[in-house]
């Protein structure tokens, strides 16, 4: 396995498993700072593969020098594209990747989000300009060769292009985010019970049929039972996954059962939000440093979105800040268990009991496909 070649053979599959995924990780860790190996990377004819490379290790390893270094080698393969064997296809490629810094596939994906948030909320959070540009960038393969390359050289020199996309990327992504927590539950008075207060103990408040959003989260006891770190997100592990319900759909990503307690958190850090889809991300965790990883689209969406294209249950991939997560509440659906009061006495929280009827649910799981993935 310790030889680049190798590498590209399991990276040219279309599927790979878990543990060749962490051996690819090591091999590139190891070999950052070789410069034949960094060569090899930057010189990779093909684009998706490069992609794959890039994707695979920028969690762990600071890839800007590669990236740079890919970048000035396009410009000089493009600018002498003449001497060149290059199909129409890759040198459609290599511009987008110039001034976008992804393919051309998951360019249109990333920009029909930013555009479908936008159109959600009623606002335009970026500049005209930048998405007219944008446009020209997508309407690129409608082009001839010669005007591909007429439209590269008239931007080529623009440095600020490289970054304009992923800033305008995280503009709105940071208004979504930012709609989801502000959006999520309070409790406040309004939806105090007393009346089930007085009876079982400890503070309860009643969803019967309000409007509301939640992120939440189904915790399957230890052998310590509901330990502290497990309510709190702070086990040895940097990245958590929630369901965001609200009162169109209250589906959760893991069934609630006689054992789990469902737990309910409003103290989020926009900033920390890394992941969001409308069924499940088929999120997974690798390498030692339990890097987080999807090859489902990371949506944009408001909260009203979210909820309303979610058909059994959304998935939020939250990376933890230093004290983990803090929860709001215990959450229980129709009825309170004997467990969630032993939890909610316990840590102090108090009970959100949802009247399931007079919400949306739907009960089965959905089937898991790729319609919905990058294309890398």
């Amino acid at each position: 396995m310790e030889n680049y070649d190798a590498i590209l053979n399991i990276l040219s599959k279309n599927n790979f498993t878990t543990e060749e995924r962490k051996k690819i990780i090591v091999f590139f860790k190891k070999n950052i700072n070789n410069n034949d190996i960094v060569n090899k990377i930057v010189h990779l004819k093909n684009q998706y593969m490069y992609l794959k490379i890039i994707h695979m290790i920028e969690y762990d390893v600071d890839v800007s020098e590669i990236e740079t270094k890919r970048r000035k080698y396009l410009k000089n393969m493009i600018n002498s594209i003449d001497k060149h064997n290059v199909s129409t296809k890759e040198l459609i490629e290599w511009i987008i990747y110039y001034f976008i810094g992804d393919s051309y596939y998951n360019f249109l994906v990333n920009f029909n989000q930013l555009l479908l948030y936008m159109y959600h909320i009623k606002k335009m959070i970026i500049s005209k300009e930048h998405v007219d540009f944008y446009k020209e960038c997508l309407n690129i393969n409608k082009l001839k060769r010669d005007d591909m390359i007429s439209f590269f050289n008239k931007y080529q020199d623009k440095l600020s292009i490289w970054e304009m996309f992923y800033d305008d990327m995280r503009l709105v992504k940071n208004h979504s985010y930012c709609d989801l927590v502000s959006s999520s539950l309070k409790l406040d008075d309004s939806l105090y019970s007393k009346k089930i207060s007085d009876v079982v103990g400890v503070k309860v408040y009643h969803l019967d049929g309000e409007n509301f959003y939640a992120f939440i989260r189904c915790i399957i006891p230890g052998k310590d039972g509901f330990s502290k770190d497990k309510l709190y997100c702070n086990l040895d592990k940097k990245y958590y996954s929630f369901s965001y319900i609200g009162d169109k759909n209250i589906g959760t990503i893991d069934r609630v059962n006689d054992n789990s307690i469902t737990v309910m958190y409003n103290e989020i850090n926009p900033n920390n939000i890394v992941h969001v889809h409308h069924c499940d991300s088929s999120s997974g965790y690798f390498s030692s440093k339990d890097i987080f990883v999807s090859d489902k689209i990371n949506e944009i969406c408001s909260a009203r979105s979210l909820i309303s294209n979610t058909k059994h249950y959304n998935e939020i991939v939250i990376k933890k800040s230093d004290n983990g997560i803090i929860p709001c509440a215990i959450v229980c659906f129709d009825k309170i268990c004997d467990k969630d009061l032993i939890v909610s006495l316990k840590y102090h929280l108090p009970i959100v009991l949802i009247n399931r009827s007079k919400y949306f649910l739907n009960d089965g799981y959905p089937d898991y496909n790729n319609d919905d993935t990058y294309y890398l």
